[in-house]
């Protein structure tokens, strides 16, 4: 799903609310593998500036707990890790 999100924003300059509402309704008719995160992933990359990868990341540890470690400055704002 982060190649269609970037080739949608960056190819066909879809903007990133349409393309989280979008596959917001999308995975209301298709069930993606952890639809749960992905959901919260598409949100965070509404709600945030940063990119899908990195928003995917952040759900991770708020839904999992898991620890991520990155070099991204704005990612490691939002995980708290300062």
């Amino acid at each position: 799903m982060s190649e269609v999100i970037y080739v949608l924003k960056n190819v066909y300059k879809v903007s990133k609310n349409e393309i989280v509402d979008s596959l917001i309704t999308l995975s209301n008719d298709v069930r993606f593998e952890e639809n749960d995160l992905f959901i919260k992933s598409l949100i965070n990359y509404k709600q945030n500036n940063l990119d899908f990868v990195d928003c995917y990341l952040l759900a991770r540890n708020q839904m999992l707990k898991e620890n991520v470690v990155t070099f991204d400055k704005k990612l490691d704002k939002k995980l708290n890790n300062k």
